[in-house]
């Protein structure tokens, strides 16, 4: 029994060592990964492109924090220059202001009188819309005090057209370019244009006759107030 147990050991290790690679079967194949992985494509990884380095990330970071602070810097620099050039520029004008102060005043009268709304006269025909136009005026300078040397040059900046062409012309060569000029004298160069002798003798003959005849009491006051 001892004889032919020794024996068969040594059958299975002869069989064993003599069997080479070639001599196994296809059924004894060993399966090389999982079969069902089949239709999936394979991944070429020498086109993939290169894993950023995390060194390299970090050593990038106190670069961009320093670009950072340096732009923070630059618009705060900014910003100090600019309210630097505003002060100035207000320090100038204070200056300017306190070198010739009539001129700052009368940029103030002009905007006061602007403010109001003064009317505008084009040198229509009408009498009537002549001396409105010097009654409203008058008004507003009473309104804001003006005075006596700014009336001419405040009344003349509202008048357009015709009227203003009449005054270009007046000015050069009635009052040949005179600075101080009365309102007085004005009046009488504006009315002997637009509000002539003849137009007042006519009026103040209308005047005379002025009867209430058919006018209601209100249009008669209103007429006799025009005449």
């Amino acid at each position: 029994m001892a004889y032919r147990g020794t024996r068969f050991r040594q059958t299975l290790a002869m069989d064993s060592t003599d069997v080479t690679p070639e001599q196994i079967t296809p059924e004894e194949t060993p399966v090389q990964g999982d079969q069902t992985n089949q239709g999936v494509p394979a991944v070429d990884h020498a086109n993939l492109p290169p894993a950023p380095e995390l060194g390299s990330l970090l050593q990038s970071i106190p670069g961009l924090v320093q670009a950072m602070q340096q732009q923070a810097l630059n618009q705060a620099d900014l910003l100090t220059q600019l309210r630097e050039e505003r002060a100035a520029l207000a320090a100038v004008v204070e200056q300017l202001r306190m070198l010739n102060p009539d001129r700052a005043r009368d940029a103030s009268l002009l905007e006061r009188f602007t403010r109001i709304g003064p009317p505008i006269f084009k040198g229509e025909s009408s009498p009537f819309m002549a001396e409105s136009w010097i009654r409203e005026t008058e008004k507003i300078f009473r309104a804001i005090r003006c005075p006596e040397e700014d009336k001419v040059p405040l009344a003349t900046f509202t008048l357009q057209e015709r009227a203003d062409i009449w005054w270009t012309s007046t000015l050069r060569t009635i009052f040949a370019d005179r600075e101080n000029i009365s309102w007085n004298e004005f009046l009488v160069a504006f009315r002997e244009k637009f509000f002539p002798e003849h137009i007042q003798e006519k009026m103040e003959l209308e005047f005379l006759n002025l009867t209430q005849g058919s006018l209601s009491v209100m249009d008669y006051e209103a007429r006799f107030a025009e005449l």
